[in-house]
């Protein structure tokens, strides 16, 4: 006979851990499955000397307080970003293989935004846009009855924005979504509202760990002595006798009253589950997109942005996608590597690739639009979160009508199989938000068992 606990919990990320700690400290018997050999979710962390590279989570907002109080409990060292912000912040553009100083975009011919507007480059324009005219004040009001959840484009077009306007306001690199007509406009303006409620009139905007990210996850098992099974990756869901029970590809089973499930909502296509168990949330979730994204680091051989003239950092829309120079956390004028970050379209025509393919055609795109940087990288790491099963994708996007209508079905669908992760949270994104949903899931399975 399989073990039987009051809850499995199918992923050892954030949510998922913090969703652990709270059980186990209300004494519910709790077993938590990762199909991994390491905790932490899309937290990864290269180590490199006295610096880690950052593939997964990189910075966290000055009020992420679940995460900072998390941090000092575990003795780690946060350290403030906003010297390597303030460098993020010199980036020169591409378009179209063009090299294009950020200076020179106000007046470029690609650039028909009104006068107010022609001064912002293109990655702050949605954000600057959505500050300005977002009708929602606050991340809760977002997900009240009455909200409109249409695509980006619907909206921005509303605003009186035209096609060639959109291209650059959201169609380059994009953080969420392919383009503006494939993402929820709703799910942008939560984001914005929680992205205004961090800011203060302090100067810091945020902090990164001295140790690494996926630290966090390491100590947070340690610290608080979480029973993680790592290596057991779930293929199948049955309901039997009250009780579900819960297979791994490697041939364990186990067996618990309450489920959890806080892996990628795209990744349950992976799951079997049993007539009873395809419930609305389950064949909805598994719908849901992982954001296409591919990311490479290479260490540089010589200081190539001396030569050409141009940033270190640059923007594009093309396959280089953002290249921006990885810094030293402590030493912010000292460039340690780079990262690549391509997401988006572009990311989509890279996960049809092999990764050294893939690879190739990033390296040969930046040779091409940036020829001071042939013999002048090495590539030392690749990350495609697309190719792994586990995630099959970065964060959960919404496409226009499922973000209102996904935390509908999560308040109003009860049963015994519980969603948590940063794409259930109410109040907050990224870090903090799978922080929040972890909080938020423990007190709902607490409750049910009460």
């Amino acid at each position: 006979m399989p073990e039987v606990f009051d809850v499995i919990i199918i992923g050892a990320g954030l949510s998922g851990l913090t969703t652990t700690k709270y059980l186990k400290d209300a004494n519910i018997s709790t077993l938590t499955l990762e199909a991994s050999d390491v905790p932490g979710g899309r937290l990864r962390s290269i180590e490199n000397k006295d610096n880690s590279f950052e593939f997964g989570g990189t910075y966290i907002g000055h009020h992420y307080h679940r995460f900072q109080n998390l941090a000092k409990e575990l003795n780690l060292t946060t350290i403030d970003v906003t010297p390597l912000i303030s460098f993020f912040k010199k980036q020169d553009l591409v378009i179209n293989k063009q090299l294009i100083h950020q200076d020179d975009w106000e007046n470029h011919k690609e650039n028909t935004l009104d006068k107010d507007l022609k001064s912002i480059l293109p990655w702050n324009l949605h954000r600057i846009i959505l500050e300005k005219y977002n009708p929602y004040n606050s991340p809760e009001a977002c997900l009240t009855e009455g909200t409109n959840d249409q695509s980006m484009r619907d909206w921005l077009q509303s605003l009186g924005f035209d096609s060639q306007q959109i291209k650059y306001i959201y169609g380059m690199n994009l953080s969420y979504g392919t383009d503006a007509d494939s993402i929820s406009s709703l799910q942008l303006m939560h984001r914005a509202s929680f992205s205004k409620r961090q800011k203060s009139e302090s100067k810091v905007i945020g902090f990164t760990l001295l140790e690494g990210m996926n630290e966090l996850a390491n100590r947070y098992i340690n610290h608080f002595n979480l029973n993680i099974l790592f290596k057991n990756r779930v293929n199948k869901i049955v309901k039997e006798k009250g009780l579900f029970s819960v297979s791994c590809e490697n041939g364990n089973e186990f067996s618990a009253e309450r489920l959890v499930l806080t892996c990628a909502p795209s990744t349950l296509k992976n799951i079997t589950f049993d007539d009873y168990s395809k419930e609305q949330r389950i064949q909805f979730a598994s719908e849901l997109q992982s954001q296409p994204m591919f990311q490479i680091h290479f260490k540089h051989k010589k200081n190539f942005w001396e030569q050409d003239g141009f940033s270190p950092a640059i923007f594009s829309n093309e396959y280089l996608g953002m290249c921006y120079p990885v810094r030293n956390k402590v030493d912010p004028e000292e460039i340690i590597g780079f990262t690549a970050w391509v997401m988006g379209k572009k990311a989509l025509d890279l996960i049809k690739l092999s990764q050294k393919d893939a690879c190739s055609v990033i390296i040969n795109n930046l040779q091409e639009i940036r020829p001071s940087i042939k013999n002048a990288i090495e590539l030392t790491h690749l990350n495609a979160w697309s190719h792994e099963k586990d995630f099959l994708g970065g964060w959960t996007y919404f496409k226009p009508n499922q973000f209102l209508m996904w935390h509908k079905l999560l308040q109003s669908e009860k049963s015994n199989i519980f969603f948590s992760g940063e794409h259930t949270s109410i109040s907050s994104r990224g870090i903090e938000g799978a922080i929040e949903s972890g909080e938020k899931t423990a007190r709902e399975l607490l409750n049910s068992i009460h």
